[in-house]
């Protein structure tokens, strides 16, 4: 049941990870305009 959870978070970061960059991707493209 531990390892479930541990996955669960891991995959939350993840996620968190990809939505973090695609804005810092947004906010660069934004500055090189």
């Amino acid at each position: 049941v531990g390892m479930g959870k541990q996955e669960e978070a891991f995959i939350i970061l993840l996620d968190i990870d990809k939505i973090f960059s695609g804005e810092e991707l947004s906010l660069v493209q934004a500055a090189g305009e």
